[in-house]
């Protein structure tokens, strides 16, 4: 049997008239109901919130929940691609960290905004079915990690929502008036559309006990440097954050009149080069150079070491801190059977 179809733009008298012939047939799910199987079409997604519309893109996939509100078990299932790329996830272990999360799985509650159930990152949103849990990403096949857990395993949360709060065409959260885009720290000022469902996804990095974190690397190389055409590279791996690169080069010269001269370039996965630097210590004498750096892409990133010495060392510190991530994604047609 075909459930109902909800979403984008419905008049309220369409929205009544589905609401009874389902509720008749025995195939809408009310919110009290023990099994849910929600499907969603027409989806986009971005990396972080993007309030104001900016870095949305096309979701090409659909979103199936299949859960039960009484037990709190269940799936949910994502397949598409995103951003060139093709994501799969599979969320199927709930647990209620709150109490409000009633053991993983929820029906008709009112969170976010200024709800004061949740948090405000989203306006206010009347749900009909939600889930709280860890989900298994894949993209492109392989294992998505989170950068705090080294696993890919993400905490998740979904949500089948009443009243969107997503702009059909762009993507936007706006403020009350829609002069502008939401804003968490002014949660009662948003917009939200009754009768507009939308479902949404959010995944996102973690720490132990199941909040938002950042994650904190370091990566350390050592060179020893006796030949007049000296040439290496150090590699590390790191996605977007923020980095600081220190370096210290010492001249070891066993006479104490060689130089030391030694050139410095760091490069990010694209090639493009970063930041660069050359050091001349006397003998006995080290220099130190410090560079933090925006990390814009997501690979292996190089510092290319090359020059002379007759006996020297060096020292490549280099510390990334990684901020929360949040893949949030969002389906506009919602369709219950």
């Amino acid at each position: 049997m075909r459930g109902t179809m909800v979403g984008r733009n419905t008049l309220a008298a369409s929205l009544l008239a589905a609401f009874i012939a389902s509720a008749l047939a025995g195939c809408f799910a009310a919110p009290d109901a023990a099994a849910y199987r929600v499907v969603g079409t027409d989806g986009k997604g971005a990396i972080g919130f993007a309030y104001d519309g900016h870095g949305v893109l096309p979701f090409d996939g659909n979103i199936t929940i299949d859960v039960e509100d009484v037990n709190n078990t269940g799936q949910v299932v994502v397949h598409g691609a995103f951003d060139g790329r093709q994501f799969d996830v599979v969320f199927d272990r709930f647990n209620g960290l709150k109490d409000f999360h009633d053991g993983g799985i929820v029906s008709g509650l009112r969170e976010h905004g200024d709800s004061g159930v949740g948090d405000t990152s989203v306006p206010a949103v009347d749900l009909d079915v939600a889930g709280w849990g860890t989900a298994r990403v894949t993209v492109d096949g392989e294992p998505l990690i989170d950068p705090v857990n080294g696993t890919a395993e993400w905490a998740a949360h979904f949500m089948v929502v009443r009243n969107g709060f997503r702009d059909d065409d762009t993507g936007t959260v706006w403020n009350g008036d829609r002069s502008g885009p939401y804003d968490p720290d002014v949660p009662g000022d948003a917009t939200t559309v009754d009768g507009d469902w939308e479902i949404h996804l959010a995944l996102r990095t973690t720490d132990p006990s199941g909040g938002p974190a950042t994650a904190y690397h370091e990566f350390d190389s050592n060179g020893e440097v006796n030949s007049p055409a000296y040439a290496e590279t150090h590699a590390f791996e790191a996605r977007p954050g923020s980095a600081r690169v220190i370096i210290n080069a010492t001249n070891y010269s066993p006479t104490g009149t060689q130089t030391m001269d030694l050139d410095f370039v760091l490069s990010s996965p694209s090639g493009e080069e970063l930041e660069s630097a050359s050091a001349s210590p006397d003998f006995g004498e080290t220099v130190m150079i410090t560079w933090d750096v925006n990390l814009t892409e997501d690979g292996e990133f190089t510092v290319d070491v090359s020059g002379s010495a007759v006996q020297g060392t060096y020292n490549v510190d280099v510390h990334v801190t990684n901020p929360a991530v949040a893949y949030n994604f969002w389906w506009e047609d919602v369709s219950f059977s």
